[in-house]
């Protein structure tokens, strides 16, 4: 019995669930099944392959290897996608939940996360971003999901008005003297 234990807790131990199946048989409450699906429904293919597709356990499993994660944590890495995927997870939070969650430095997240935003939410970055700015939208521009820069975004410069009138420092424009 410890020998099956200790061999569930060892980095080589393959996944063998998704975003989606981690914590669908574990005791949640009586309705849960149907609130989960009712989720899920909604969301785009690109999100629901990300969420259903043996390619994603795959991924981190080699996350798992590339990074010597137990069990636990590829699990939690699962959910981690799962949270950021469906929305109930602040993608700004990411590199924070994940050092927390499996216990690293925030340097070895801030890595895992990365990987996990340019190689596998590529396909969906879009979609992913929509659900983001729908769940979170007074966190827009504060560390969304960026592939190209993966620290916290700035928010855009306001745009500069061309050829308009003057102002004064008082801003209040003087109409007598314009033609």
């Amino acid at each position: 019995m410890d020998e099956i234990l200790d061999h569930q807790t060892q980095p080589d131990n393959p996944i063998s669930a998704t975003p989606f199946s981690v914590d669908l048989f574990s005791p949640s409450g009586e309705n849960f099944f149907e609130e989960y699906t009712k989720k899920i429904a909604p969301v785009s293919v690109p999100i629901k392959n990300i969420l259903m597709d043996s390619s994603t356990t795959d991924f981190v499993e080699n996350l798992g290897q590339a990074f010597i994660l137990s069990l636990e944590q590829k699990n939690d890495v699962l959910r981690i996608i799962r949270d950021i995927l469906l929305g109930d997870l602040s993608a700004g939070d990411m590199t924070v939940t994940i050092a927390k969650k499996l216990t690293i430095s925030q340097q070895t997240a801030q890595q895992i996360r990365d990987k996990i935003v340019k190689e596998l939410f590529a396909p969906a970055i879009e979609d992913i971003k929509k659900i983001q700015r729908e769940k979170f939208p007074d966190r827009v521009g504060q560390g969304s999901v960026n592939t190209t820069r993966p620290t916290m975004s700035q928010p855009p410069a306001p745009p500069q008005m061309k050829n308009g009138p003057p102002i004064n420092q008082s801003n209040v424009i003087d109409l007598r003297n314009n033609p």
